[in-house]
């Protein structure tokens, strides 16, 4: 077993005040991208709700809480609410109350309609699980994907990277055929616990209840088990609560090299008074896997870490002697560090800002207001494509309306003098309005859960928000905002995975702030912005424009 004097875990120091991605402060880390890069070890990824919950579908909570008010009883909602059993025990009572008035209804038509919304006819991959089919696409011939979903986004986003005829998706009840598709350099995936799809076929036998969980469980852990034996896995969007997880693991401690990592971002623990506290918990959590089970967790602070890590093995593989035999002070190094430190600075350089500079100020900050405000109503830019939009679809005419906007840009924060660079982002000038001085616009914000800063919290879940911000006493102008990270690809390698490029680094966040409200619970009343109206592929168009004004104000002059 691993004791406190050999434990790899990052420690709480390290995490709170250093570098989550380094591989001198996180070992386990650095051993993830040797074994993920070493031909010779096969890899096994296994995937969870968390990389569903990327792409926007329901979690396991939430979709158990879909199936209780199916239930067609207020006074039995409110019971099975209420009741403290496990989300197994409580699926088990759902159904037996729903089959009491519908007369045995299909399970994968409940898992249907719980899932998915019901205007969803095709998925659409997150980062996570593009990141994750990247990896996968790279390794071809000795890859493994396991996930416990039931939904196919695995699927769709490895067709992103290899020919539609090379996926297949699996069912408990093909363990050989997945095997076989494995071992003839296809991309099969195994759905421990049934498939189904928003539409077309379902494949069973469906693992949802208790009582399913005692018939399959078994032969998951026996799957899972044997995937595990002698390869590197991966757990990505997983709480390895589940026993069918935790059983193949501790049925392998006894191997000697444990190749087994999670990568984990520390959540909100129940009883925790605030985010230390949540964190502190999460690293005795990992030394409890750790000792007991030989898992190598790799704790992270936020989800774009998270998918900076697929994203960075995918770069590794591609590059390995640069990634991981030069030094990080190499000018061709292209570990994370080593990138983002050469990126940052290009983006502080380009908006004006000298080695030691926070912010633009004076002539400079005037210069990057005047970018921001060209990018803002360019053609390509938000205001230029709301309007189309706006009088295409709904005859309106936006340049003339009472709404305002602006651009707000933010970029992760730079060690100063001695100072080790935080994990925040810093508020770097705005297209309404410039701070000349630099004392006026110090906001620094950290990266975190609990934060109410919705760039920040953009950057945190690596995901665009739209938000209503409640009228505040001295900024009483913006009433919402659109939000999203601000990714830069091929700043250190040219390197491309199908179109996809292999370099990405999160350098920041952007933000359209409105004078009117943007994501209302009801679309209607005054001051309603024209984007609540928008459905999401116009929606879609406008994240477009807000990243083409954040390259258009980062993209150097020629």
């Amino acid at each position: 077993m691993v004791g406190p004097s050999t434990s790899k875990l990052i420690s709480y120091q390290q995490f709170t005040a250093g570098h989550a991605l380094s591989f001198t402060s996180q070992p386990y880390l650095k051993e993830l991208f040797e074994r993920t890069c070493n031909p010779s070890i096969p890899l096994t990824i296994v995937v969870g709700a968390g990389v569903s919950m990327n792409a926007g579908l329901r979690s396991w909570e939430e979709l158990v809480s879909e199936m209780i008010g199916m239930v067609g009883s207020d006074k039995f909602q409110k019971i099975v609410h209420g009741d403290k059993a496990n989300l197994m025990r409580k699926v088990e009572m759902v159904l037996q109350l729903i089959n009491g008035r519908r007369r045995q209804a299909m399970p994968e038509k409940l898992i249907r309609e719980a899932l998915y919304q019901n205007d969803m006819a095709t998925l659409v991959p997150g980062e996570l699980a593009l990141s994750i089919a990247k990896l996968a696409s790279l390794r071809r011939a000795d890859v493994r994907l396991i996930t416990t979903n039931f939904d196919t986004l695995l699927e769709e986003a490895l067709r992103c990277y290899v020919d539609d005829q090379e996926v297949t998706s699996f069912a408990l009840d093909e363990v050989e055929e997945w095997s076989a598709a494995a071992e003839n350099g296809q991309f099969g995936v195994m759905h421990v616990h049934g498939i189904v799809p928003p539409t077309g076929q379902a494949k069973g036998p469906f693992v949802l209840s208790e009582s399913e969980f005692f018939q399959h469980g078994a032969k998951v852990r026996r799957i899972i088990a044997d995937s595990l034996e002698s390869s590197c896995a991966i757990f990505v969007g997983l709480s390895m609560s589940d026993p069918n997880l935790i059983g193949p693991l501790y049925d392998l401690t006894a191997k000697k090299t444990a190749m087994r990592f999670a990568l984990t971002v520390p959540e909100a623990a129940p009883g925790a008074q605030n985010e230390r506290e949540s964190t502190e918990y999460a690293l005795e959590v990992a030394k409890f896997m750790e000792a007991k089970f030989r898992l190598s967790t790799v704790l992270l602070k936020s989800y774009s870490q998270l998918h900076q890590v697929l994203a960075d093995l995918s770069l590794a593989i591609l590059e390995p002697n640069r990634y991981l035999r030069t030094p990080s002070d190499d000018p061709s190094s292209l570990v994370y560090g080593a990138r983002l430190r050469r990126a940052l600075d290009q983006c502080y350089s380009t908006v004006g800002c000298a080695k030691r500079d926070r912010v633009p100020d004076g002539r400079r900050a005037a210069t990057l207001n005047d970018r921001l405000y060209r990018a803002l109503h360019a053609d390509q830019g938000p205001v230029g494509v709301i309007s189309r939009i706006a009088s295409d679809s709904y005859s309106y005419d936006f340049r003339r309306s009472t709404e305002k906007l602006s651009l707000f840009l933010w970029l992760r924060s730079r060690g100063q003098r001695g100072r080790r660079a935080r994990y925040a982002l810093s508020l770097i000038g705005m297209s309404a309005y410039s701070h000349r001085e630099e004392w006026s616009l110090r906001s620094e914000i950290e990266i975190m859960r609990a934060t109410k800063m919705t760039a920040s919290q953009a950057v945190f879940y690596g995901a665009p928000l739209a938000v209503d911000l409640e009228r505040q006493v001295g900024s009483p102008i913006w009433r919402g905002l659109v939000a999203l990270p601000i990714v830069l690809d091929s700043t250190s390698c040219d390197l491309r995975v199908s179109q996809s490029p292999a370099d990405l680094l999160t350098v920041g966040a952007i933000t359209l702030n409105s004078t009117h409200r943007v994501a209302p619970e009801v679309p209607s009343g005054p001051g309603l912005s024209i984007l609540a109206l928008f459905d999401d592929e116009q929606m879609k168009m406008v994240l477009a424009s807000i990243r083409y004004a954040a390259d258009a104000v980062l993209t150097p002059d020629s």
